[in-house]
């Protein structure tokens, strides 16, 4: 059960909550505060390092709160965190700080600057070839960045990122060629470590994702056989292969747009933009949660100008 708990977290939130555990002992250690009153955590214990955090700020506070419940929770503790003095000591504390300046709503990638893309890459360049497939596949698939790239050339971990097994299926219609894909990423925000499955369709343009898709794995091809388990966006270079990080991915795509003319983006941009983009093909709210692994209609707060399709 515990591991259970534990995988339903993703590798950053573990990260996040070992870094509270060990600055929550280190208090207690500073305070001479006794290892009875530190697991289980007592309100009064609680409200005392709330009080020593509060002027650090609103994500900290939260996330040391977080930490701990998540701790009392997997060892089957009772957690004493909604003690209503304690709730009181939180919110003054939060209420205490001043407000963080919310991030202007991220500016979108539409279809044109995919054609950018298309036109400034090398297509004969392996690297390149992945880029696009990732934006593309990004981009019309509606997927999360940080989903289809990896941290770092050294960070690939098949369990989280999506991989060459068990591969891409194409799809077609009777005698007609490929007409859809479909992949699997094995871990999403929304659902964790059951993954999803990620379905892209033929477009009638340039940047259709499952054309895209089938140059990089042409492009690349041979990683498959050789490293099955190695990123499905990796690409050959002269010392072997590398894993597509966000970083090389969001520092070319930067660089070629703004050469385009068109203001910075970000990672989010991509989905961001391709759900617009479904909306405004006339694709209803229902089968975009579907498509985006959503499981609320919090995400139309991303979606630009989209009062007259909503």
């Amino acid at each position: 059960l515990e591991s259970l708990l534990e995988n339903s977290l993703s590798p950053q939130t573990l990260a996040t909550y070992g870094s509270g555990l060990a600055h929550w002992q280190s208090w207690c250690d500073s305070q001479g505060i006794p290892e009875d009153d530190c697991f289980p955590a007592p309100s009064h214990t609680l409200a005392f390092f709330l009080a020593s955090i509060s002027t650090s700020s609103t994500s900290k506070i939260n996330n040391a709160m977080s930490t701990l419940h998540h701790w009392h929770e997997i060892n089957g503790q009772i957690w004493h965190g909604n003690d209503p003095f304690l709730l009181k000591v939180c919110h003054a504390a939060t209420s205490s700080l001043p407000s963080s300046p919310s991030l202007p709503p991220r500016p979108p990638v539409f279809p044109v600057h995919l054609f950018a893309l298309q036109n400034h890459l090398d297509f004969n360049n392996t690297f390149d070839s992945a880029v696009f497939a990732v934006a593309t596949c990004a981009f019309w698939g509606v997927c999360h960045l940080g989903e289809l790239t990896v941290p770092s050339v050294t960070s690939f971990d098949a369990t989280i990122h999506v991989s060459w097994a068990p591969g891409v299926m194409f799809l077609g219609s009777g005698p007609s060629p490929t007409c859809s894909a479909k992949f699997h990423v094995p871990w999403t925000k929304t659902t964790k470590f059951l993954g999803a499955d990620i379905c892209i369709t033929v477009i009638s343009h340039g940047s259709s994702p499952v054309l895209a898709m089938e140059h990089h794995l042409l492009s690349n091809r041979g990683l498959h056989g050789l490293l099955p388990l190695a990123h499905l966006f990796a690409y050959r270079t002269a010392s072997g292969c590398l894993p597509m990080t966000k970083m090389a991915f969001n520092a070319w795509c930067t660089e070629v747009f703004m050469h385009a003319g068109f203001p910075a983006v970000y990672g989010h941009s991509l989905w961001i933009g391709g759900a617009t983009e479904h909306l405004w093909q006339g694709l209803s709210i229902h089968l975009l949660k579907i498509q985006g692994c959503w499981k609320s209609d919090a995400f139309e707060h991303y979606l630009w100008k989209t009062d007259e399709v909503l």
